[in-house]
């Protein structure tokens, strides 16, 4: 579980196949997949984004979940914040290395930051991320300090020069 503004999120994933109507997938609330991210990325309601969000999960890693996951890695909660990571974690989602550097790096939350930073050090290859652990191990909260430390002494490690 993740737990960034308001309580703690759940993984979401891609564990059941979403129903199929026609030649057209539907979630089980009914919503198509251009329905369900555009509600991802644009409703007014946190709540909705993050319904969004799990309910996008059943798609896998297809080209919109991965543009509304990555958008919503920015959203202004960090309930919604943590529901996208959520989703990104393990391998459920693939998004760019700059969304997940972003965050690990500038997110409000220091919970938020302290997952992203071992995500993004899961996702990279050892030599692309020495500087952005150089980075978080100056961020204000003394537990992310202590994260990229760790990180950088065992990436550093693997580094050969």
């Amino acid at each position: 579980m993740i737990s960034g503004g308001s309580g703690p999120i759940a993984r979401i994933g891609p564990e059941v196949a979403p129903p199929s109507t026609g030649s057209e997938l539907r979630s089980p609330e009914g919503k198509s997949l251009d329905e369900l991210s555009r509600d991802a990325t644009q409703s007014p309601d946190p709540k909705a984004r993050i319904d969004a969000l799990k309910s996008l999960g059943q798609w896998g890693d297809e080209e919109k979940v991965q543009a509304a996951v990555a958008s919503a890695l920015g959203d202004q909660d960090g309930e919604v914040r943590g529901t996208a990571l959520a989703s990104v974690q393990g391998g459920g989602v693939s998004i760019p290395l700059e969304a997940l550097t972003d965050m690990a790096l500038k997110d409000a939350s220091p919970k938020l930051r302290l997952h992203a930073l071992d995500e993004l050090v899961e996702r990279s290859e050892p030599g692309k991320i020495v500087e952005q652990l150089k980075q978080a191990a100056e961020d204000p909260d003394p537990h992310v300090q202590a994260l990229a430390q760790r990180w950088l002494r065992r990436v550093e490690g693997q580094v050969r020069p």
